[in-house]
């Protein structure tokens, strides 16, 4: 065991210090395909176990860097494959807890969690024609005009830029709890309020799990 473990870390420095743009899960699934070449079958499941086992390896390995733990959480609730990208979204996440808008957004995104428990994760985007309250419009205007940005951030690897644009939607999440009771009687508006807060809670862990970060 104690071997694997090295065997593991070592592969995880390999591509975080050298930075290369390889997905670990991709390369562990090649590694069973060629076994099978070589007639040696492997349980289907095998890749997604060793996938599991290199993530408690990176959460050991971002903590002896000196990582906090709701910052390690943030990024490996995520099941990042990049392993070059995830010292970038480290860094966005930590500065993106020193935005005085953090802690409230984390916490609204804890809360979405809660309430899509158990909800279809294929929810139809929302239908402003559903929409009964401004709250929740100007929610959506909101989304609509940052996430063409987020995006864009998000391509060019600016994750703490990403992150940062996140800010300026606050209010207006703030103000639909406030103002919206989401669990609707109608069923239609009660989903199409379900599918602002699931594309909601997409749009703000682009980068990371800030959920993570609620205290």
């Amino acid at each position: 065991p104690f071997g694997l473990r090295r065997q593991a870390l070592g592969v995880l420095r390999i591509l975080s210090e050298k930075r290369l743009s390889l997905d670990i899960k991709a390369l562990f699934e090649q590694a069973r395909a060629t076994f099978a070449q070589q007639g040696k079958t492997l349980d289907a499941g095998v890749a997604d176990g060793v996938f599991a086992f290199s993530l408690e390896r990176l959460r050991n390995l971002l903590r002896e860097g000196g990582a906090a733990p709701d910052e390690v959480e943030a990024i490996v609730a995520q099941n990042p494959t990049r392993i070059d990208l995830v010292n970038l979204r480290l860094e966005a996440v930590r500065a993106f807890k020193k935005l005085p808008e953090a802690e409230a957004l984390a916490a609204a995104n804890k809360r979405i969690r809660n309430i899509l428990k158990g909800v279809d994760a294929e929810l139809a985007p929302p239908q402003s024609a559903l929409f009964a309250e401004d709250a929740e419009r100007a929610l959506s205007t909101a989304m609509n005009a940052l996430a063409p940005k987020v995006e864009a951030l998000v391509g060019r690897q600016d994750y703490t830029g990403a992150l940062s644009a996140l800010a300026s939607i606050r209010a207006d999440v703030d103000h639909f709890f406030d103002k919206v009771m989401v669990m609707a009687d109608d069923p239609k508006q009660r989903a199409n309020r379900l599918s602002l807060l699931h594309h909601l809670g997409r749009l703000m862990n682009r980068v990371a799990d800030i959920s993570k970060l609620a205290q």
